[in-house]
């Protein structure tokens, strides 16, 4: 068992922390690594959420088409053919698909787990979405 954490942006009001947290068991074929984040709100202490920052509810719409393009340039520059459907079920529009994901200063990032959108043997992937592809739909004066 292993466990990492790293302060990943602090802002005026906004605080993102990533822990990764290794697993192994004996006899297992190996072990696995799953990472989740927590981010605040400075001014209130409030724990947030990705429903926090945007005004539209079409939010999770637009982050999961970019994640999935994304995605499946991701696996091809590794000259892997990504497997469609699994990565449109890992990161569809659906919050669950969304729980791991952290405010920076000028994006959004998006952490998949291991077997969330692709084999294990590629591990945690990372979707980094600039926050003007969302345009008016963000409240940029949260993300301080």
């Amino acid at each position: 068992f292993d466990l990492n954490s790293q302060i990943l942006f602090k802002g005026e009001n906004i605080l993102s922390i990533r822990f990764d947290n290794y697993t192994y068991f004996a006899g297992a074929a190996h072990g696995l690594t799953v990472a989740s984040t927590m981010n605040f709100d400075l001014s209130t202490g409030k724990q947030l959420e990705l429903k926090d920052i945007f005004i539209d509810e079409s939010y999770l719409k637009t982050i999961s088409e970019f994640c999935i393009e994304d995605l499946k340039k991701q696996l091809k520059a590794d000259e892997y053919e990504p497997d469609v459907e699994w990565i449109e079920a890992g990161a569809g529009p659906d919050l669950i698909n969304y729980q791991v994901f952290a405010f920076l200063e000028r994006e959004l990032l998006i952490v998949f787990n291991q077997y969330q959108v692709a084999p294990y043997v590629f591990g945690l992937l990372e979707v980094s979405i600039p926050y003007e592809n969302f345009g008016d739909k963000i409240n940029s004066e949260n993300l301080k």
